[in-house]
Formats: C-alpha cells, structure tokens, sequence
C-alpha cells in the first residue's frame, strides 16, 4: 500500500481519505461526510417476487473441527471452544480476494487454515500487501452456475424490480472539493460506461442499474450565491476523472471487466 496509507482515518487530526471525505464514516469521533442520498421512489414498473438459489458461502471450506479433532494443530486445545472458533470467527475468503499473507502467493490454492497460520505467524505489525477487490464481472453472468451450490433448489423468494422499472430521486452534496466531485459523478456511472450493480444476486446477473441526470443546481444560486452548476457540468465531471484522475489504467481494466452489455 502507498506510503501513510495503513492509518485509520480521523476527522479529528484532518486525515480522511477520499472515500470517507465523500461519504462519512463512524469511529473516531464520527463525519458524516458530504453526499445525502434521498429516497428514490419508483416512478414506472412494478415489484415482483422472485426465488434464487443459494450462493457459496465464504466460509465454505472451513475445516469442522469438531467433527475433525485431528485437523486441529497442536498448538490449540481442541477443548477450548476459543480455539476451536479462531479460524472460523474471523476470516471468510480474504485470501482469495483481498491480502497476501505470505510471500508465496499462491492464494488460489491455500487453505483457510494455512491462510491463519500464516498472518498469525507474521504478527499484526507485518506489511499488508492487497491482490485488489472482489467484483461480479459482466462475463460472470454468462455462467451463472459458477455462483451456485451443486444440487442447490430455489428456495428463498426476494422483493425485486420488474427490468425496465424507472426511480426517481434526489442526490445532494455539500463543499465537495473538485477532485471528489469528479470521482462521485464517475462512481455514479455518469456517461454509462460500465455497469452499475446493486443488491443481491449479482452474480446471477441482477441489479444492473443506470443512472441519469436529469438535472443539477447549486441550490445556493437561490440566495444568490455560488458557483453555476447544471448536468452538462456533472457530465463533464464524470468524463474528467476517467481521463484525468491518474489511474487511467485501472479505469480502464475496471470498464472492460464491468463492460456495458444490455
């Protein structure tokens, strides 16, 4: 991670970084950050029940050490329950998807025991290195078995919105600096460049969502004061931080895995 990257925000001492100067964060005094998001309410569509299969859990491949005494190291008491919830307690798939815990790398591969053993050897105070985030790619949802337990029925029934159902709603935001204003209107999908997801059932190819701008104003214009702000200008935001933000790269990489498909 970058340099004075492994602190803690504090809106105390000044330090956020961008995400919770956007949107808050509880702990260390509080911020409540600088976007509301109203209600949106929908405008056309309709509700519709609908039953999905069970996804795999993160923690499928915990071993039972109840069951499986023998699989305990020897260094943990199998009959203190402490050690028997250590692993199982604390760490779902982040070898998978988030951190290196060791210099092999081989994450793919390692076991959530091995994962524990490993970070518990290296101490907290050992260099945090990241693989990067989990997203539910677009190519993904071409096989969406891939998300589902074998011999898994469809059994839980959620409330979703009819395809094609339109909300509507309000978004405000108050002393946002520019390079944050830039990086919410791109985090919003302002241009439709990749494609916004939101809910359950990702990885089933639910919650694609697009968002349009119907219009914008600084609602300071009407007590005469502030700067002009109207949607071509939210737009151009949006545009700015893809071209301009420094990580076009890792714009890039993310456009073609979240690629626009209909």
């Amino acid at each position: 991670m970058p340099p004075g990257n492994k602190s803690r925000c504090s809106p105390t001492n000044g330090k956020l970084c961008i995400t919770c100067s956007i949107f808050g964060m509880i702990g260390a005094g509080g911020y409540k950050g600088k976007v509301n998001f109203g209600e949106f309410t929908l405008k056309y569509g309709n509700t519709i029940p609908k039953k999905l299969p069970s996804m795999e859990s993160p923690f499928k491949d915990y071993p039972d050490y109840n069951k499986n005494k023998e699989l305990m190291p020897e260094r943990f008491d199998v009959s203190k329950e402490k050690d028997r919830k250590k692993p199982y307690k604390y760490y779902g798939n982040e070898r998978l998807y988030y951190c290196k815990a060791c210099e092999d790398g081989d994450c793919q591969n390692c076991t959530k025991w091995e994962y524990w053993e490993h970070i518990t050897e290296a101490g907290k105070t050992r260099d945090l290195e990241f693989r990067g985030r989990k997203f539910y790619s677009t190519d993904r949802e071409k096989n969406p078995d891939n998300a589902v337990k074998k011999d898994s029925v469809d059994k839980t029934t959620y409330e979703m919105l009819e395809p094609g159902s339109i909300l509507e709603g309000e978004i405000t935001f108050q002393n946002l600096r520019e390079e944050e204003g830039r990086l919410l209107a791109y985090a919003l999908n302002i241009g439709d460049h990749f494609n916004m997801k939101l809910g359950y059932g990702k990885p089933y190819g639910y919650g694609k969502i697009e968002i349009t701008v119907l219009d914008a104003e600084n609602m300071g214009k009407r007590y005469l004061t502030g700067k002009n702000i109207n949607k071509d200008l939210v737009k151009k935001w949006a545009e700015e931080y893809r071209k301009d933000s420094g990580i076009k790269n890792t714009i890039e990489r993310y456009e073609q895995m979240m690629k626009k498909v209909q």
